[in-house]
């Protein structure tokens, strides 16, 4: 009796044992993925931020309508480093995020030693560059290339508009400084010469005395890697000035640029992103019943969380990134030449 009193004992702990862990995976495979999101949300590039987080609510129905269970928190930034590495923080140690996107190398910067540090993957949507690629084995990028952007520009200006002096203007900042390196670099490995290198700090709204300066080196062109809304202030007083050459830049030169500098920005050059899902704009249309402002800042957030998405759930979101982004951990695509014509970009072919 004893014995079979024992055996009972044994086969009840062994199926207690059984359903225990059975609801303990079941309970764990209803907890939804966890996406950290850091954007501008506020601020100058708020309207980049809000048509980023929009891009990426419509990829996020799509998956949960393929029921795929996943949740996005959405952190605000101010595109403020500080306010950055306060957000990583939040998502890494309260949210318990699985893994986070970003926008920008300005923004990852001061915060890709946090998610390698405690092995949690983060993505820049927009930027790629070899600052990204060298910050750790948790960074990954499906963005386009910053260096490659200014190298595509220097041989446009050398190549196409036959340019052979150009004045550089940029910004002390991450982006600004690759990008006016990778121009400057090509340029003259091209066979052409910066008669005029200079920086000025974000926040600069008065840039006469650069644009005398550049008026006297008599360039062919000028490449401003200079980020919203500084770069209002530099177009629209390069025309008050008198500075009557072709304007060059990245793709910092966003609409609400384009809109507040009118005819002054008539005819510049720049290079930009572009989208992958050709049926983003009606998708964008039918859930927010407008057309989108910037439909390539939609696409960056929508591309980058379908592509995960194709590869979700899964059961290491590291070993995933791995396989989808390569060695590099990089997309590293390439981004388009445009011109502004009657206010608006056009491609050019």
């Amino acid at each position: 009796m004893k014995k079979f009193i024992t055996i009972l004992i044994i086969v009840a702990v062994i199926i207690g044992g059984y359903f225990l862990l059975n609801k303990k995976q079941e309970s764990q495979t209803n907890q939804p993925i966890k996406v950290g999101v850091i954007l501008p949300l506020t601020g100058d590039l708020a309207v980049v931020g809000e048509e980023l987080k929009r891009g990426v609510d419509l990829a996020i129905d799509k998956l949960r309508s393929k029921n795929i269970n996943i949740l996005a928190v959405y952190e605000d930034d101010k595109f403020d480093p500080r306010e950055s590495a306060t957000a990583a923080n939040k998502l890494i140690n309260v949210d318990k995020v699985d893994f986070a996107m970003i926008f920008s190398v300005e923004e990852a910067r001061p915060i890709v030693s946090i998610f390698n540090n405690n092995k949690i993957p983060l993505v820049a949507t927009w930027d790629s560059n070899q600052f990204l690629r060298d910050s750790g084995f948790y960074i990954f990028s499906n963005g386009f290339s910053t260096e490659r952007a200014g190298e595509t520009m220097a041989d446009f200006a050398y190549n196409e508009l036959k340019m052979r002096n150009v004045a550089v203007l940029a910004h002390v900042d991450a982006w600004a400084e690759i990008i006016s390196k990778s121009f400057k670099d090509r340029f003259v490995k091209n066979g052409g010469k910066i008669v005029y290198d200079d920086t000025v700090q974000i926040g600069t709204n008065d840039f006469r005395l650069h644009i005398s300066k550049i008026k006297n080196t008599k360039p062919d062109g000028v490449y401003f890697p200079i980020i919203p809304f500084d770069s209002v202030s530099f177009i629209k007083q390069a025309k008050e000035n008198g500075l009557n050459v072709k304007l060059m830049t990245g793709d910092a030169l966003i609409q609400d640029v384009i809109d507040a500098t009118g005819q002054a920005s008539e005819g510049a050059y720049f290079t930009n992103g572009y989208g992958e899902n050709a049926d983003l704009p009606n998708l964008y249309e039918t859930k927010y019943e407008r057309k989108p402002g910037s439909i390539i800042y939609v696409a960056a957030g929508f591309d980058t969380m379908d592509k995960i998405g194709k590869y979700l759930p899964s059961q290491n979101i590291k070993e995933t990134f791995d396989k989808m982004f390569g060695p590099t951990r990089s997309a590293d695509r390439t981004e388009k030449l445009y011109q502004i014509k009657n206010g608006v970009p056009v491609e050019i072919k």
